[in-house]
């Protein structure tokens, strides 16, 4: 369910596609992490895990920058 939504964030015309590819390589970080965690004991031990969900951090950081400096812009409303 996570990869269908990071990739119509791709084909979304006012994100960036760079933005939309960090996002959906974060998604991927995020479900290595999870299978490293569950299925390795010492997995936290290793501090793997930091450099497995830094795209995913980068990602959703640009994001909400994305988000606050361009924001979306709404046509007006013609009455």
């Amino acid at each position: 369910m996570a990869i269908p939504s990071r990739l119509s964030r791709i084909q979304i015309f006012f994100l960036p596609k760079a933005l939309g590819i960090l996002l959906m390589i974060g998604c991927f970080g995020y479900l290595a992490n999870f299978a490293g965690s569950f299925f390795f004991s010492h997995y936290n031990e290793t501090h793997i895990e930091n450099y497995i969900t830094l795209p995913a951090s980068l990602g959703e950081l640009c994001i909400c920058l994305w988000l606050l400096i361009k924001g979306v812009k709404d046509e007006p409303v013609s009455t």
